[in-house]
């Protein structure tokens, strides 16, 4: 085609020149498309040929726009790395659980479980699906030498068999905050002498708060051998205390203590308290 006069000068083309998705000669002019011709955002959705309800625009291996079918009833779109497509949404039951997810001990306090409540998914922590918090602790202690002979023996249990949220340190048990209440007891001692006929008599005692008497709460057992005061009858001696300590608070301090009167003739390193333990647990909350 030849034209008269100076070519026509291009007109970039708008939404407007085009109608119902047709470009017709007249839109165009003497010059033919390109992305020069239209103006940017220009192109609506009603301009743009139909899809089918469901189907998803997305770029195909050759790099150009295509049409993704629909999928099925309650399948999720899903990516390889390099396409999308269709599949059937993922599921969880406990064999889904593995081996590294296994619980094998009791939670701690704070470990978390997931329930569900009428469908709706919550998490809680251990300790409010227990008893009392689940709080509580067992100590323990081999052997301790060198007891000083009829004096007040700090015993310095050593060895953690389990504790559940109580705090422990240089052999003195502290009631945590939000700890308070009724807690069960019990402590063990055994008193030995390797020389025969050597203690007189022993006693244990729990200290609260560093006091044997604290507050109306009593820890105090004794055993005598004698029936002069002259007398050392026993080479070994048990004593054990089960009981209940009411009204613990937070900051509440418990330690072990044992007293022993033996014979001159036992040396020191004999004088000995061994297999020493407080087991306690909470009973109740105040």
């Amino acid at each position: 085609m030849g034209y008269i006069g100076n070519k026509p000068t291009a007109v970039p083309l708008t939404s407007a020149d085009i109608q119902d998705g047709v470009i017709t000669a007249a839109d165009l002019g003497a010059n033919s498309v390109d992305s020069s011709e239209l103006v940017d955002n220009s192109v609506t959705l009603a301009k743009m040929a139909g899809l089918a309800r469901g189907k998803l625009i997305y770029g195909d291996a050759s790099g150009d726009p295509a049409a993704l079918d629909v999928g099925g009833a309650d399948e999720v779109l899903t990516h390889d790395g390099t396409d999308f497509d269709w599949a059937a949404a993922g599921g969880f039951d406990v064999s889904s659980i593995t081996g590294a997810t296994e619980l094998a001990t009791i939670p701690d306090n704070t470990d978390e479980l997931v329930l569900s409540d009428g469908g709706t998914l919550k998490r809680i922590d251990y300790s409010n699906l227990v008893p009392f918090g689940s709080l509580g602790g067992s100590f323990y202690q081999g052997i301790q030498s060198d007891l000083t002979n009829s004096t007040w023996n700090k015993i310095t249990l050593d060895t953690t068999v389990y504790n559940r949220g109580l705090t422990f340190g240089s052999s003195t048990i502290t009631i945590p905050a939000g700890g308070d209440g009724d807690y069960f007891l019990s402590a063990y001692v055994s008193f030995h002498s390797y020389t025969y006929a050597g203690i007189a008599n022993a006693s244990m005692a729990i200290y609260l708060n560093g006091a044997i008497f604290n507050n109306g709460c009593v820890a105090l057992v004794n055993g005598n051998t004698q029936s002069a005061s002259d007398e050392y009858n026993s080479r070994q001696y048990q004593l054990e205390w089960s009981g209940v300590l009411k009204e613990l608070n937070a900051t509440d301090t418990l330690e072990l203590y044992v007293n022993v009167i033996m014979d001159g003739s036992v040396a020191s390193g004999n004088r000995q308290a061994e297999y020493n333990s407080i087991t306690l647990f909470r009973i109740n909350d105040n």
